[in-house]
């Protein structure tokens, strides 16, 4: 699967103004390359991967934490955490927490991120950390 990646992120955001097909281009290549490195990583079923809201995504210094909040082996659903690590550099291109805030910040769904001070989701604990200011995808 990793050969059949890009060794390049997607290109740069054609904006707004450029045409639809461009940028229905670029969005679904941020969409694919999050759901790959994600469930590559994370290892979710598919079903918890399609019904993971963004709400259940958490910043954390270490990366980001997913809560998958029900599963076909949880059925009381008292849910279970995953934590995805920064990729290093070298294999930044294969990072799913700069994947996950790519596609967030392209959709505008950055702000649907969970957050210290916001209730958390359903069956979760808040974490006060936030992420490492000199890191790509840092919170602007």
């Amino acid at each position: 699967m990793l050969a059949t990646l890009p060794t390049t992120p997607p290109a740069d955001d054609p904006g707004p103004a450029a045409p639809l097909p461009a940028r229905r281009a670029y969005l679904a290549a941020l969409r694919d390359r999050c759901l790959l490195t994600v469930g590559f990583l994370a290892a979710p079923r598919r079903e918890e991967l399609a019904g993971l809201p963004a709400d259940h995504l958490e910043l954390v210094p270490e990366g980001l934490r997913l809560l998958v909040a029900r599963s076909k082996t949880d059925p009381t659903g008292t849910g279970r955490r995953v934590d995805l690590p920064w990729a290093p550099e070298p294999v930044a291109w294969l990072c799913p927490v700069r994947a996950v805030l790519a596609w967030l910040d392209a959709t505008g769904r950055r702000d649907h991120l969970h957050r210290p001070g916001r209730p958390a989701p359903a069956k979760s604990r808040c974490c006060p950390a936030s992420p490492p200011a000199g890191r790509c995808g840092a919170p602007r």
